[in-house]
């Protein structure tokens, strides 16, 4: 019986640095792995956060967290923005 896992990781590399090797042997096992990010982490370096001076960092950083999941055979990447995260379990 194959199992689900959902991985819930802080930023982009968090899920690979922590639980990576878990979650190859879950894929090779044919376990379904999905994956949720909650933040970039990137517009929080700064004095003020700025998406647009930072779209290029936002894309290569996504682009690069989608081939992570697809090499490690992941069904779901799910990358979130937190302060919409944040108000959505407010509103309930």
């Amino acid at each position: 019986m194959n199992k689900k896992i959902l991985v819930v990781a802080a930023h982009p590399d968090d899920e690979v640095l922590g639980v990576g090797g878990a979650l190859l042997r879950h894929t090779a096992e044919g376990d379904i792995v999905h994956i949720m990010i909650l933040a970039e982490g990137i517009t929080s370096r700064g004095a003020k956060r700025d998406v647009a001076r930072d779209e290029e960092k936002l894309s290569n950083l996504q682009e690069a967290s989608k081939k992570v999941a697809d090499f490690i055979g992941v069904e779901r990447l799910i990358c979130a923005v937190f302060p919409i995260i944040v108000w959505m379990a407010k509103s309930f």
